[in-house]
């Protein structure tokens, strides 16, 4: 049984990373170079990746457009800095989806004070079919400035609270992410849904040079220092494991210049090309 689609995240598998004076983890992509464009394709069809950024080097557009399956999987992310740089609004948009118009989502991010990149609350706002729902998170860190927990709110001004999910991240001494634990409350309960189990490669991560990666990628698998090489999906109402293991050609610069996925769940194979200025 295919659990998640292999078109629609190996891209996001490759980004996918207490008050006091903040010393951050240490960064991947230190090499100056910028990633600007990734194609992949798989089964003939295309999914093309553009990033532009701000004058000193900060993302500012993530735009996707393709299809998987003959589904239009265009996505648009744009970023608003502070004065600082940091990341305080993410406009989120999306195709229809099964002929339903979706607006616009926002994201609101707050800090507790004028200089930490620690980020302790976002709220996404976004309205389906005149329905407006609401997405608090609240982040909880480590003594190495790491998200450990991140704890979302569901709800609607119309029906109320809706869901409560908990995600936990683990990290290993280089700083990458090797475990995601999903847990929700559809039960009733909190329980555990879904993990995820990460290897990575000691390569750069083109996008691991903003200390805000987890903003940019949304918290996607893999948003860490190094690149993923194996990535491992668990849903506990399935018996089967899905595996997806990539395999890189790197540059001279050290960043990947192409990458090949092979998901076992279906024996699909999406080959990515990066570019870079």
């Amino acid at each position: 049984m295919k659990f998640f689609s292999l078109f629609l995240v190996v891209t996001s598998l490759l980004f996918a990373s207490c008050q006091k004076e903040d010393t951050y983890p240490p960064l991947g992509n230190n090499t100056g170079t910028l990633l600007i464009k990734s194609v992949a394709v798989q089964n003939g069809e295309t999914s093309t990746t553009t990033y532009s950024y701000t004058s000193d080097n900060k993302i500012d557009v993530i735009s996707t457009v393709g299809t998987s399956g003959g589904i239009d999987i265009g996505d648009y992310r744009k970023f608003y800095r502070d004065a600082s740089g940091r990341i305080v609004k993410i406009a989120h948009k999306i195709p229809p989806q099964s002929g339903v118009e979706v607006d616009t989502a926002f994201t609101y991010v707050y800090y507790p004070n004028a200089t930490t990149l620690n980020y302790n609350n976002t709220v996404m706002k976004l309205s389906v079919s005149g329905f407006d729902v609401n997405d608090s998170t609240l982040y909880t860190y480590n003594g190495n400035n790491q998200i450990t927990e991140g704890y979302t709110y569901e709800s609607s001004p119309l029906f109320g609270p809706v869901q409560e999910i908990r995600f936990v991240y683990t990290y290993d001494a280089a700083g990458n992410v090797t475990k995601i634990e999903g847990y929700n409350n559809a039960t009733g309960t909190m329980q555990l849904s879904v993990t995820f189990d990460l290897e990575y490669d000691d390569k750069n991560n083109p996008l691991a040079f903003d200390q805000e990666v987890l903003l940019i990628t949304g918290g996607a698998p893999g948003s860490s220092k190094n690149n993923v090489t194996v990535a491992k999906f668990k849903d506990v109402n399935n018996t089967d494991t899905q595996t997806i293991t990539n395999t890189y050609t790197y540059g001279a610069n050290g960043l990947p210049e192409k990458m090949v996925s092979v998901d076992d769940s279906d024996n699909s194979t999406t080959t990515t090309t990066f570019y870079y200025q």
